[in-house]
């Protein structure tokens, strides 16, 4: 049977969808105004966890051809990730919780009606956010508030994805509003135009500055593109534009709450290795 090869492994692990994790990481960092090493090892980690995800997902769903030792990558990102956590008790913590919450999503949340979404709020907002908000020293109750906004954004987000791979889902037998509803696509749009909703509510919560609301209005003119596609069924670039809403967001808020250069800078990249690395993949 033919075998995959490194760039297959690699291209499995959907890297760059890691990036907005990153991303929400520097959100309580700018509130602070600060960066330090803690971070980059935090980010690091989180990318190695999102990784593993990946490659697992890709196998189990048939997205890739992957080569025999992937099961040997997998264990090789893990133990690296946990031996870049011992750097920092907090950077610790939270990578055993991912591991443990990652095997939640994998073995029963996806066939619980919104059960992954549920999962992914955790470890891809609310975790990596209080777990940054601790290392920099941030104020909990701000961060409490910044992990609270950012759970429901990527809960929302996390239900709309859905769409994409009805007929697998159906197959695969997880339950969610897209398997179980006559009209799911109703809900798709609902849940796009709830995480838009979030976005300008969210300039009420956090006091925010012109800075964010030219943000906001750039991520206006994306939303309707993901409506327009979504209705075109295109779901998968949908999607993907939707997962670059969480990037803009959390830019939108570092722009707003600091003026650390290499804060805005690392955003700006974060966004522009998205879209190349997502939108080169994209297969419609």
């Amino acid at each position: 049977m033919k075998k995959g090869n490194l760039w297959t492994l690699l291209k499995s692990t959907r890297v760059e969808r890691a990036f907005y994790i990153v991303s929400v990481i520097l959100i309580p960092a700018a509130f602070a105004n600060t960066v330090n090493f803690d971070l980059l090892v935090l980010s690091i980690c989180c990318i190695l966890l999102y990784s593993v995800s990946g490659i697992h997902n890709s196998k189990r769903d048939g997205d890739h051809l992957l080569p025999g030792y992937y099961k040997k990558f997998i264990v090789f990102l893990v133990l690296t990730a946990l031996l870049l956590s011992m750097y920092n008790l907090v950077i610790f913590v939270t990578v055993i919780v991912s591991i443990f919450l990652g095997v939640v999503y994998n073995t029963f949340s996806r066939k619980i009606l919104f059960g992954d979404a549920t999962v992914l709020g955790f470890t891809h907002a609310a975790i990596p956010i209080i777990a940054s908000s601790l290392i920099v020293k941030l104020d909990l109750m701000v961060g409490a508030k910044i992990a609270a906004v950012f759970y429901v954004f990527i809960w929302v987000l996390g239900n709309a994805r859905n769409q994409k791979d009805s007929k697998g889902d159906k197959r695969r037998k997880y339950r969610t509003y897209v398997t179980v509803t006559k009209n799911p696509r109703v809900l798709t749009r609902l849940f796009f135009s709830l995480s838009f909703l979030i976005m300008i509510l969210s300039s009420l919560i956090f006091k925010v500055s012109t800075n964010y609301l030219f943000v906001l209005s750039f991520a206006f003119v994306v939303e309707i593109i993901i409506l327009y596609l979504t209705d075109l069924k295109k779901d998968v670039l949908a999607m993907q534009l939707a997962r670059f809403t969480i990037i803009l967001f959390s830019f939108a808020l570092v722009l707003d709450k600091t003026t650390n250069i290499k804060l805005v800078l690392s955003q700006i990249i974060l966004g522009i290795l998205f879209l190349i690395i997502a939108f080169s993949s994209v297969k419609e």
